[in-house]
């Protein structure tokens, strides 16, 4: 389970860094889950400064170790 984040003003994408890593170390990512926060408390100096769109989600990722090399279709 990952969440992507916003840290002094740079964007982070975490769930794509960790599926990056994943497949080069030979895991296939079967599914991913995306998980709705129930409750979004934001503070009111955060509204004043916002840069980014709010995260209120984040990644459940499933792999599976995989022994042969998954060619992906790009473009279809």
């Amino acid at each position: 389970k990952c969440q992507d984040k916003v840290s002094s003003g740079k964007q982070y994408l975490s769930h794509v860094f960790i599926i990056n890593e994943a497949e080069k170390l030979g895991f296939y990512t079967k599914d991913i889950f995306i998980l709705l926060a129930k409750m979004r408390i934001v503070a009111d100096w955060q509204k004043k400064n916002q840069k980014h769109c709010r995260k209120f989600h984040s990644y459940f990722i499933v792999f599976a170790k995989s022994k042969k090399k998954i060619k992906y279709i790009l473009g279809a």
